[in-house]
């Protein structure tokens, strides 16, 4: 007997003066997915299977090499193809940084946000007429930076600079 896809019963009677009956359950356990995976439940299975939740290309030294994307199917095939973020966090480089008399004097490396987000314009029946949707690529987290500012005078002072940290297409107002 089954309760669900992961316990299972046996009903064992049991004779002597009186017939007993013994419910013995038992539970199945599922083994915990590796880094980078997740489970994804299959009907009729317990424990479902392990899918990639990330890219990963094997090197020939047999070192695993996670990469930025997810993982999705080529059509109606067998076949898995790496998608990459079309809304990411890119690195640059400021060269120069002013305010005021003060200058950086050194480079310094800042993540932003980069990429293409979905927009479209689609009938809205309420309002009998298009309406533009658009979303952008937009830094949902960042973090404060203090850049060192050599000022005229000699003297140092600090600028407050911010760094993207996670990026993500959010909707906005589109503008014409």
């Amino acid at each position: 007997m089954m309760l669900d896809e992961c316990t299972t019963c046996q009903c064992n009677a049991r004779q002597g003066l009186y017939l007993t009956y013994k419910l013995m359950c038992g539970k199945i356990t599922c083994e915990p997915c590796p880094k980078n995976y997740q489970m994804e439940k299959t009907s009729g299975s317990c424990c479902g299977k392990c899918l990639p939740t990330r890219c990963n290309i094997q090197l020939r030294d047999g070192t695993i090499l996670y990469l930025k994307g997810k993982v999705t199917k080529v059509g109606n095939t067998c076949c898995e193809t790496c998608v990459e973020p079309e809304c990411k966090l890119t690195i640059g480089r400021l060269e120069f940084v002013k305010v005021d008399n003060c200058v950086n004097e050194n480079q310094l490396n800042l993540h932003y946000c980069e990429g293409k987000c979905t927009s479209k314009a689609i009938y809205n029946i309420t309002l009998n007429r298009l309406e533009d949707i658009c979303t952008c690529c937009s830094a949902t987290a960042t973090n404060a930076m203090l850049v060192p500012l050599r000022c005229a005078n000699g003297s140092l002072v600090h600028h407050q600079v911010f760094n993207a940290r996670e990026c993500e297409c959010l909707s906005r107002q589109c503008q014409p």
